[in-house]
């Protein structure tokens, strides 16, 4: 369709839209912006067109495989037809066009995308057009003003979206059995029905994989068969649903991959301690208390669950896979060694490149920190930390360390080992001075000592080849003449007139 080819080309008044027709048989549609369609009668060109791109300024839809004489001949005749007199002057409806066209036409539709159309409901001629598109696998209705689902839809459909409408429940709907996909995303929904999702086949699974319910807040609870036939998920999405609970058939649910339940007000991760084939779990902004051993930690790459309730952890163990570990603002005030009960040398986290504790009520940092080798960014900012444990110089792969606004007095002499790290954050402690080894931190390029008890300018930071410093707020008594930087004059307003300027 992007070919240079003859054409012809129709406009169509009543929907602003501009249709090209070209000798290949593709038909391109751009629809400058979003309009609200006839309910009486659909376009021909919108219902006949499989959607290849759509953007916030303009959707590219294109129809391949229907034959060229189909195509043109349902041009030919809107356009010898005059409808200046017709409140729908400029759409196409299913009862004007040629015999056949319909029925060859739309059997070619393998996508179609009504996004955005302003749509309170599908036209009347949408149960015609999918009765006839026996190749239709995906339908994506996102961002209208749907109340229920469409009760045509087709058997062959795997894809289907309507994110972002206002349906409120699935009653009278009848899934299609061949469904892999289905995102309900941003709706009205209160309730699910008692059997669960809606889906046809009499078979022990459905056929479904990924499954989006996030953003419907008055769902608050699901059906107690809700995980019965969904033993083929693997994608979950149940975020800010208002749940208070996760029924137990969930836990038949034994093919999921990803789950998401934050935003929820959950007490207790109940079946989802036992989905061993999960790889990421989310449970952030709920009401945990505890964090039990999960059976899905051999598997397990990335575990959030920031902004609970917790005061413990059970131990790392077993997190062979663990990437990114998220505990943010929670009430722990002590961390398990992630090192092996078993063997002291033996590291449990081996592939932990993100650790992020920050907002909880942590004094120390964990006994063993030494066996995060793969660690490349640590955030423990607002905590209780007096004090570094020597071992976080041994994390010579760390990039990015942020200890802002504890209670640290002193630094380990350790710190140059930190041979990697590039940013750090060391603002609203208590430090008075940096260790010798300092000076060791070549890579270097952010610094941040602001609000800190530094009344001698660290001679430390005077040979780093840094690109940013913060040290406001700090008892400084003078700047150092010969500090390269200075003279170069990248940070001539750092310290914003505070200090005399030195020559």
């Amino acid at each position: 369709c992007v070919c240079v080819c003859v054409c012809w080309r129709v406009s169509v008044r009543a929907l602003g839209l501009k249709c090209v027709l070209c000798l290949d048989a593709v038909c391109v549609l751009v629809l400058p912006e979003p309009r609200v369609w006839p309910t009486s009668a659909l376009s021909l060109a919108t219902m006949f067109c499989a959607a290849v791109e759509f953007d916030d300024t303009a959707g590219r839809v294109e129809l391949a495989g229907a034959s060229r004489e189909t195509a043109t001949a349902a041009f030919q005749h809107w356009a010898n037809t005059e409808h200046e007199n017709d409140e729908h002057a400029g759409t196409f409806d299913v009862d004007e066009l040629p015999a056949g066209v319909v029925t060859n036409t739309a059997s070619s539709l393998v996508s179609v995308s009504l996004d955005a159309a302003g749509l309170w409901a599908l036209p009347p001629t949408a149960p015609q057009v999918f009765a006839a598109a026996r190749n239709l696998v995906s339908l994506s209705l996102d961002d209208n003003f749907l109340t229920t689902l469409p009760a045509c839809l087709p058997e062959t459909l795997r894809v289907l979206s309507v994110h972002n409408n206002r349906i409120e429940n699935l009653d009278g709907v009848v899934l299609p059995p061949h469904l892999r996909s289905l995102t309900l995303s941003s709706n009205f929904l209160s309730r699910l029905p008692a059997t669960g999702l809606p889906i046809a086949g009499s078979g022990e699974h459905c056929l479904l994989e990924s499954l989006d319910l996030s953003s419907n807040v008055e769902l608050r609870q699901l059906p107690s068969k809700f995980g019965t036939r969904l033993g083929r998920l693997k994608h979950c999405t149940l975020r800010q649903c208002g749940l208070t609970a996760l029924p137990d058939s969930c836990a038949a649910l034994e093919a999921l991959v990803d789950l998401d339940v934050s935003h929820n007000h959950l007490t207790a991760v109940g079946p989802v301690a036992n989905l061993a084939a999960l790889q990421h779990l989310e449970l952030d902004n709920n009401a945990l208390e505890q964090l039990p051993v999960l059976a899905c930690r051999p598997r397990l790459e990335m575990l959030s669950a920031s902004h609970n309730q917790l005061r413990s952890l059970a131990s790392l163990e077993g997190y062979d896979r663990l990437v990114d570990l998220r505990l943010d603002a929670n009430q722990l005030t002590v961390l398990p060694s992630p090192m092996t009960s078993s063997c002291s040398s033996l590291p449990c986290c081996p592939n932990l490149k993100l650790l992020s504790v920050s907002g909880n009520r942590l004094t120390a940092l964990p006994p063993g920190l030494r066996g995060l080798t793969s660690l490349e960014s640590l955030f423990a900012d607002g905590n209780c930390l007096v004090d570094l444990t020597e071992e976080l110089g041994a994390l010579s792969k760390l990039r990015a360390l942020h200890l802002i606004g504890n209670r640290l007095e002193r630094l380990p002499d350790t710190m140059g080992g930190l041979k990697s790290c590039t940013h750090l954050f060391l603002n609203n402690n208590r430090l008075t001075s940096l260790p010798p080894s300092f000076h060791e931190l070549s890579g270097l390029c952010t610094l941040e000592l602001k609000n800190n008890r530094l009344g001698v300018f660290p001679d430390a930071v005077g040979v780093l080849n840094l690109d940013f410093v913060v040290l406001d707020g700090n008892p400084l008594e003078n700047l150092p003449s010969g500090w390269k930087f200075w003279t170069a004059g990248r940070f001539r307003d750092w310290y914003q007139g505070h200090l005399p300027l030195p020559k």
